[in-house]
């Protein structure tokens, strides 16, 4: 368990810093507190208390995410690892509450169909076959343009659905509980595809205006603040991926050394 601190942040050369040690375990060092879209740490002392206590509840979370993958007792169980997997991804991901939800909505319905108890590597390529013919026949909620009957998901929905259960088996994979190439939803040939639309492609001028206005933002309120909105809009822009790929980046997603960033 961290210590508390009774004070953490302190000035350096006229500019704040936060000692974030006690938290080692889940990345914490010395830092400096520097505002987004900023180069160096600010000398503003609310704003550095702002950003420590951001990060404070980063590293909290990441505190608890870790402690619950210690005390978990199996995690070759499918329910057992969808827990530890959210648990993660809430912990390190900046993406929105709405988003997170989403994936749990998405993993559910998978832990519905293939049991909590299933072992991870006896879920196989047939299994995931038959589980995207299951995401055909539920509902979505919504009526028919008609008005008789409700509309099933969609085949870009069901997409997605596959996507939170194949980033789950890239995990599994990463953390050795999988070996390599285990992924069913990889190996299944067949997966559903929405219908083609055509891209709205932005001109360079125009995305440059969208990155400068992203840069410059400054919300209205600080409750309903976006504080990764330049860099989100920013990789959005000069990646191509998808708002879904791009709010699922993780931070082993990306290498400096090569320069790419993987979805």
């Amino acid at each position: 368990m961290p210590r508390k601190r009774s004070s953490r942040i302190y000035l350096k050369r006229g500019r704040f810093y936060a000692d974030f040690r006690d938290y080692a375990d889940v990345g914490g060092s010395k830092e400096a507190l520097v505002a987004l879209g900023s180069r160096f740490a600010t000398q503003d002392r609310a704003e550095a208390e702002r950003l420590a206590n951001a990060q404070l509840q980063r590293y909290e979370r990441l505190s608890k995410a870790v402690g619950h993958v210690k005390g978990a007792r199996d995690l070759r169980r499918f329910g057992a690892y969808i827990e530890h997997h959210l648990a993660l991804k809430a912990a390190a991901s900046p993406a929105t509450n709405q988003w997170l939800e989403s994936v749990e909505v998405h993993l559910d319905t998978a832990k519905a169909f293939f049991g909590a108890g299933i072992l991870l590597d006896k879920i196989s390529v047939s299994l995931v076959s038959d589980y995207v013919i299951h995401l055909a026949t539920l509902p979505n909620g919504r009526l028919l343009t008609n008005g008789k009957g409700v509309a099933m998901l969609s085949p870009s929905t069901q997409r997605k659905y596959l996507n939170s259960l194949s980033n789950l088996f890239r995990r599994a994979i990463s953390e050795g509980f999988l070996p390599p190439g285990a992924n069913p939803v990889t190996a299944l040939l067949d997966k559903p595809t929405g219908e083609p639309e055509e891209a709205d492609w932005l001109e360079a001028d125009e995305a440059a205006l969208v990155l400068y206005a992203a840069r410059i933002y400054r919300p209205m309120r600080e409750d309903l603040a976006l504080r990764c909105v330049y860099a989100l809009v920013a990789t959005l822009l000069l990646t191509g991926g998808r708002l879904a790929e791009v709010l699922g980046l993780e931070i082993g997603d990306v290498n400096f050394q090569r320069e790419t960033i993987t979805f």
